[in-house]
């Protein structure tokens, strides 16, 4: 058994919470942000688009000030290259937003574990 659990999120939404942790559950929040849709990569196909349709419907409904991947038509973005110069998620330039983290990214089962 673990000596300790915890739980790391991106993003935790202002809003009322349906639900609590157990006492012992460490919760760590990247950034408190507003109760609205954020566009994460990996949800694109959920949504039957690829990352760049994922992506251009977040800029339409979040405004022109949305960033873009360098690696579309007018990005500023940049791509964070993990251990051994592997890109993080080949196709899903949006998870290199979080900004020069070095680690591994895997995705199974519908499921995307990162380790720092």
């Amino acid at each position: 058994a673990p000596a300790a659990i915890g739980v790391f999120i991106v993003h935790n939404k202002l809003k009322p919470k349906k639900g609590t942790l157990p006492d012992d559950v460490t919760y760590i929040a990247g950034e408190n942000v507003p109760d609205a849709w954020n566009c994460y990569p990996w949800d694109a196909p959920a949504y039957g688009r690829d990352i760049y349709a994922h992506e251009a419907l977040a800029r339409e409904c979040a405004g022109s000030e949305r960033k873009r991947p360098r690696m579309e038509h007018g990005g500023s973005d940049h791509t964070v290259q993990l251990r051994g110069g592997v890109p993080a998620i080949p196709g899903v330039p949006a998870l290199c937003w979080l900004g020069g983290v070095e680690g591994v990214a895997v995705h199974t089962d519908g499921v995307l574990t990162m380790t720092a």
